[in-house]
């Protein structure tokens, strides 16, 4: 996703094209991202969230580096992804601007809306997943060793993914599925209440918990356990929409997910 932006008074920065953006997505280190994250998580073990960076690439640097939007609210994240993309090589005869969109979440705080699974030959517990354009662009280990193995991992989208990096805990036989990923794929339904909602009050943002108890291939019961927006409507469109999901006839399963919704 590029960004037109005139910095000071030099000359307007034109945002990279597709080829471009393709050639970016090499050079991101997520291995550097996911450093800065679990730094942060020990600290915090609830920083979730998007941090989109800007950049411009020029003569093979990122240059002009500076943090677009941050919805963790934690500055040192910021900071430390900054310090990052500022040491990270860029593709050579490419010039132009660009903003990154750095999704960080845990599989045990959000639900993942990437799938992954891995053969034997890769001694890893799991990748670190850049998801661009809305499709898998890179995958990376969570530890050393993952290099000349990558045909034998095996990586998913669960529905419509935004672009950004993701850290997925993976086990050795094809993903089961399972409620937190079946919820992940019907994001959008969530997104579509809430834009509903923002029509009639656009300053409405929050944390909302939605409670689910799955069987018989559909939500057996769904409820609003919390709702920090003080939209009561918001909730009821949310939970509305839980009754029309067609789920996996074996998935039996209960859980709470939660959905922090913000402009």
């Amino acid at each position: 996703m590029g960004l037109e932006l005139l910095l000071g008074i030099g000359p307007r920065v034109e945002p990279l094209d597709a080829q471009g953006l393709a050639a970016v997505t090499d050079a991101v280190e997520a291995s550097d991202v996911q450093r800065c994250y679990e730094a942060r998580l020990q600290g915090d073990p609830w920083v979730t969230g998007r941090i989109e960076v800007f950049w411009t690439v020029r003569e093979g640097h990122a240059t002009r580096v500076k943090v677009e939007r941050n919805t963790t609210d934690d500055d040192a994240l910021a900071d430390c992804l900054v310090e990052a993309v500022e040491g990270w090589a860029m593709p050579a005869g490419i010039e132009g601007s660009v903003t990154w969109p750095f999704v960080l979440v845990t599989p045990e705080r959000n639900p993942m809306p990437v799938r992954a699974s891995v053969t034997s030959a890769c001694e890893t517990r799991g990748v670190v997943v850049t998801v661009a354009e809305g499709a898998v662009a890179q995958i990376r280990g969570l530890v050393s060793g993952l290099d000349g193995c990558s045909e034998d991992l095996g990586v998913e989208l669960s529905g419509p993914v935004p672009d950004g990096i993701y850290t997925v805990e993976f086990a050795s036989e094809p993903v089961a599925p399972t409620l937190a990923a079946e919820v992940a794929a019907r994001a959008s339904d969530i997104q579509s209440c809430y834009e509903a909602a923002l029509r009639q009050e656009p300053a409405t943002a929050g944390r909302i918990e939605l409670a689910i108890r799955a069987g018989e291939g559909r939500v057996l019961e769904a409820t609003i356990q919390s709702n920090e927006t003080g939209d009561e409507a918001l909730g009821e469109c949310i939970t509305g929409m839980t009754e029309h999901w067609e789920l996996p006839p074996e998935l039996e399963d209960a859980g709470v997910f939660p959905f922090v919704l913000g402009p």
